[in-house]
């Protein structure tokens, strides 16, 4: 047995339930070495899942988060298959967490549910659930203590009392484990407590072993708090889980689970919307990850704690994401083009640690939806098809030219739709087109190649999509603009930001002229440099006119030129408070 104080002999003598004494740290390099020592390489094709929306998915088979869609029936027949221990089944040991806050169940001998028997420390207790204790408390800390998350309900003793409890049994690598609500033990209007179920000894998983354990007791903690104490509503299945994914890599930043979404995300963006969630067979919601790890990198991790508090009222997900995002002086629709931004640099097309994801490097580089050559003989239209809330990478190589001379054109087109209401996997697609022309048609963009003049224009059925382009890895020298926030609440202290996207050393000027609905001028400006507002560059805007009134409500159109190219239109909306 390790050397303990005496004082923590007796502080952790108090909270038995079981004999032994309760680890009060890490497991050493020797015990995880002895309990990850049987484990196998994983090698399904796709990555098991959290189990708690199958839980929800078996229980609910109507829910239209998953009565509809193509692959319903698949889900519910994985959920009656794969889902075991859902109903608190008594087990033959039982151990308080050296905090107290959780009361772990689990069995030694004679059960196919029994967990590594190791004990290394001679203790008493398996060394598996010595780690256990340590990381569930390790857990609480980082979510409740450090990031300020509203710790999980009581479940009136349910368990033995009011700690949340944990059951250990074999789940066979085919799901990491689940939290499961009690919808007949409310918590609130619309909060109801749980428990959680974790596998007994994680053989065979994608990261096993110990690693295995740590990242899903991050996880399904996370899925606790979210319905004992925000909002039970796993019709929002997404946000559910690329926040719970998020908590893996806070907590558990040096286990790179999480990659096995990212790389199928990124070999198809197109097919994995934020929009439809999809998340109890597909990596829709857990690969969205990334979108967290963006917004909480601009505007800081309070963010997402923001946006589970606006979720506690708002109608629907997207709408509490938009109001947490608005209060920061961008929205949804914005922040989601900029996703697709970061998503092209990743992998080959890293730029470096600080201006996209910190570890873009690391994750594959975004693969093309389509890739076609463009002779410039005929015209070109490519189309896409696109749910709300996804985007596709498309490719045109023109061809070489007398001089030998070819580009490559990455056309990202983004559906930043959120007028979808709460989304689901029946949700339609959108169809949109590139087209691309020798010669220039009316609303078309001009783009500059080393094989000549290109011309392009996105024919899209909503204003609320996007597009970057590339040429040849840079992007080209005409600007697009994205206003936020929008609405604009002017209440002579906010600013309104024409984001563009350029660098500060593409821009030698940007001139903006504001006008009323009935095209009476409101305000000229002009700048040199680009301003910065929350993370964002462009052309900012106090909300006054030329004399330095603050603007009254209405519909403003606007004129943006940078270094004097041709300026681009549009229309804002002003709410005067």
């Amino acid at each position: 047995m390790r050397v303990r104080t005496l004082l923590l002999q007796l502080l952790f003598t108090l909270l038995l339930v079981a004999p032994g004494i309760i680890r009060a740290q890490a497991p050493s390099k020797e015990e995880e070495r002895a309990m990850s020592s049987q484990q196998q390489p994983h090698t399904a094709a796709t990555p098991p899942l959290c189990g708690t929306m199958l839980w929800y998915a078996a229980h609910h088979p109507s829910s239209s988060a998953f009565s509809a869609g193509p692959d319903a029936d698949k889900v519910r027949r994985l959920a009656d298959i794969e889902l075991v221990c859902d109903s608190r089944p008594p087990k033959q040991a039982t151990l308080l967490s050296p905090g107290g806050h959780f009361r772990l169940h689990y069995d030694i001998q004679d059960s196919t549910d029994h967990v590594p028997l190791a004990d290394l420390d001679g203790n008493g207790i398996p060394d598996f659930i010595d780690s256990a204790a340590f990381y569930l408390e390790h857990t609480w800390d980082v979510e409740v203590n450090q990031y300020g998350f509203l710790p999980p309900a009581p479940d009136n003793n349910r368990g033995g009392g009011q700690e949340v409890d944990v059951y250990f049994c074999q789940l066979d690598a085919k799901i990491y484990g689940f939290a499961q609500p009690e919808e007949d033990n409310p918590t609130g209007a619309n909060t109801v407590a749980g428990f959680l179920v974790l596998d007994n000894d994680y053989v065979g998983y994608p990261t096993s072993g110990i690693e295995g354990l740590r990242v899903t007791v991050a996880h399904e903690f996370n899925h606790i708090i979210q319905f004992s104490r925000y909002r039970f509503d796993f019709s929002q299945a997404t946000l559910y889980e690329a926040t719970s994914v998020w908590f893996e890599r806070q907590v558990e930043p040096d286990i790179p689970d999480y990659l096995q979404y990212v790389r199928l995300f990124l070999g198809a963006p197109q097919n994995y919307s934020f929009a439809t969630q999809r998340t109890a067979n597909t990596v829709d919601g857990y690969a969205h990850v990334l979108f967290m790890d963006m917004i909480s990198k601009q505007l800081g991790r309070d963010i997402v704690r923001q946006i589970w508090e606006q979720f506690t009222t708002a109608n629907t997900s997207y709408d509490a994401i938009d109001l947490a995002l608005r209060n920061h002086g961008t929205n949804l629709e914005n922040s989601f083009c900029q996703f697709a931004d970061w998503c092209y640099h990743t992998g080959g097309r890293t730029v470096d640690d600080t201006t996209y994801f910190k570890e873009a490097r690391f994750y594959p580089t975004m693969k093309a939806a389509n890739v076609l050559p463009f002779d410039g003989t005929n015209d070109l239209s490519m189309p896409t098809t696109l749910w709300p809330l996804s985007f596709g990478l498309y490719r045109v190589l023109t061809q070489p030219d007398g001089s030998g001379k070819r580009d490559t054109i990455d056309f990202i087109v983004t559906n930043a739709r959120t007028d979808f209401g709460h989304g689901g996997p029946s949700l339609a697609q959108d169809n949109a087109s590139i087209e691309i022309s020798a010669t220039e048609h009316s609303g078309s963009r001009e783009l500059s190649t080393s094989s000549g003049k290109v011309y392009f224009k996105l024919l899209a059925p909503s204003t609320q999509y996007c597009d970057d382009i590339i040429i040849g890895g840079q992007k080209p020298l005409f600007p697009t603009a994205h206003v936020a926030p929008q609405p604009f609440i002017n209440d002579g202290g906010a600013q309104l930001l024409f984001g563009v996207n350029l660098a500060k050393d593409q821009v030698r000027k940007a001139k903006l002229w504001l006008y009323s609905s009935s095209m009476a001028s409101v305000r000229v400006m002009e700048i040199h440099e680009l301003d910065e507002l929350n993370n964002q560059l462009g052309l900012a805007w106090d909300g006054r006119d030329s004399r330095g009134n603050v603007v009254p409500s209405g519909v403003y159109i606007y004129q943006l030129s940078i270094n004097d190219g041709e300026p681009l239109m549009g229309k804002i909306a002003i709410i005067r408070k």
